[in-house]
């Protein structure tokens, strides 16, 4: 899954519902992180974590940008995703999930 986040349509997509293997944010276009934030929060999709290199994700946000996607199937992938992510660290305590950010253009 990637969270894409363009800085000028300030606009956010789920692209690759269905990749459970990898979650990561992909932000297009020059801005600062305040205007990473800006966007995450006006699609109401989470937010910048604290160390500025990671995106926080709530479930929902995914369940609701992926739309149609979303079947029981989609819901048992995302269920493993979080709990992988859990093991690993990069689940925060309210739910949200971590992506790392990848910068293009």
């Amino acid at each position: 899954m990637i969270i894409a986040v363009n800085l000028l349509h300030r606009s956010v997509v789920l692209t690759e519902p269905d990749d459970f293997e990898r979650f990561s944010a992909v932000v297009v276009g020059a801005g600062t992180a305040d205007a990473v934030a800006g966007v995450l929060r006006q699609a109401r999709v989470g937010g910048l974590h604290a160390d500025g290199t990671h995106v926080v994700v709530q479930p929902d946000a995914l369940r609701r940008l992926a739309g149609a996607a979303v079947t029981p199937e989609w819901e048992e992938g995302l269920t493993a995703m979080v709990a992988y992510a859990a093991d690993k660290g990069w689940v925060e305590d309210d739910g949200g999930l971590l992506a790392h950010i990848e910068r293009r253009g």
